[in-house]
This record gives C-alpha cells, structure tokens and sequence, in this order.
C-alpha cells in the first residue's frame, strides 16, 4: 500500500511539474504573497519549533501566489515532494497550503501520520481554521492548524471551532443602533409638538439654540489530507 502510494505521488507530481514549480522552501513558514507581518511570521516560527519539539515530526506553512494549472491537491503533493517534509523513514510531516487570492486550502499529510492524522480529521482541522480566514486573519489560522495537529497527534479533541457571524462588538454596535432608531421615533414627535405648542403659546424666545534556517528532513507524502476554500 505504500508503495503504491508512493507511486502514486510521483505520477501525480510528473504530470503537474509543467503547471506548477514548487517555490523554494526559506523556512518553516513560506510566504509568497506579503500577507504576514515579520512579527506574524516570526512567532509563527517559534510556534512551530515548538510543535516539532513535541511531536519529533515536521510541519510548513506556505501562502502562495495564484496557480493556474494545477489543482490545491496537486500543489500540496508537488510541494511535500520537493520539500520532503518530515523525516527520512518515518515520514512525519505535514504542510499547510493556503492560496489567499483563489481562498483555497490544502493539509498535506505526510505517511507516518496518515494513522492519527487521517482524512477526516484533516477536514476537521481545516473547518476550524475557516473562521479566521474569513477574517483575513492569516496567522491566526497557521496557528490554530498548529494547535489541531497537535491535538490529532495526541488523540486529543481538537480546539473549539471559533463560531461564525456576528461577533460581541458587532451586536453591541446592532443595539446602539436599534437604541438610536427608538430615541428618534419617540422623542423627536414629542419635541416637535412641543415647539409647536410653544409657538403657538406666543414663547418670546423665538426658538431654541443650536449647538532561521530551515530544510526537509527527506519525508515524503503519501498520507493524504484534506483540501477546502473559505
């Protein structure tokens, strides 16, 4: 079965070397496209040193430019072929791919992970970092991938997925509002008929006033994963 994986991965990769070339792998988090900050990207890095620290296996995060002609899944094996996530053997890597332009995701997973990594749980990880992409928040998404892998890595329940929609200070915002609307309604008629029962009283007033370094450790893919948009 891994041999025909393997197998697979090559094949899947040679006949979409044309369409896509693999960037060259800078570090453990790769970013194409400018979107993180160097402190996101630093802290980022030392999350991810953590992690590797905890599991002995490795993890990279790419923010890519736009690919024409190659799928998200092609562009996941493509890369953990050329990167060789994960070390020689064991296999245990895994790379996030995010391509914000076209929002679409990809959690390559390397082999010696496939058993607590599968899938589905890969699917999992990936709905919850939905809701910071939907947010534009980039290293808040890389992050809490980070924390899902691990938990996966440790059978443990992955962290609560982080509720769509409206947030605390958009329905504060709703309710001043709705308050704002009420305040018109019933104070202003009243005011109104005020000034015309002062006007007509003959009130002389006349009015109111106004007023590091970093390389793959010979890992190879194989293990599946899953892919998404947002």
């Amino acid at each position: 079965m891994r041999i025909f994986c393997a197998i697979a991965a090559f094949f899947c990769v040679l006949f979409t070397a044309a369409g896509f070339e693999a960037p060259a792998l800078t570090g453990r988090v790769v970013d194409q496209t400018g979107t993180l900050k160097p402190e996101e990207k630093e802290s980022l890095e030392k999350k991810i040193i953590e992690f590797e620290k905890k599991t002995r296996g490795q993890f990279v995060a790419a923010l890519l430019a736009p690919v024409s002609d190659a799928s998200i899944e092609e562009v996941g094996i493509a890369l953990m072929d050329k990167w060789k996530i994960g070390h020689k053997g064991h296999d245990n890597g895994a790379i996030l791919v995010l391509i914000p332009t076209d929002r679409k995701m990809r959690l390559e997973i390397g082999y010696g992970w496939e058993g607590a990594v599968n899938d589905a749980k890969a699917g999992d990880i990936l709905r919850l970092i939905t809701p910071s992409l939907q947010k534009n928040d980039y290293a808040g998404a890389v992050a809490l991938a980070v924390d899902g892998l691990s938990a996966a890595l440790a059978n443990e329940p992955l962290p609560e997925i982080e509720e769509g929609g409206v947030d605390l200070e958009s329905i504060i915002a709703g309710l001043f509002f709705i308050l704002l609307i009420v305040a018109i309604v019933w104070f202003i008629p009243e005011k109104c008929s005020s000034c015309r029962r002062d006007s007509s009283d003959g009130d002389p007033s006349g009015g109111s006033g106004g007023g590091g370094g970093f390389e793959g450790g010979g890992g190879s893919g194989g293990g599946g994963g899953a892919s998404g948009s947002w």
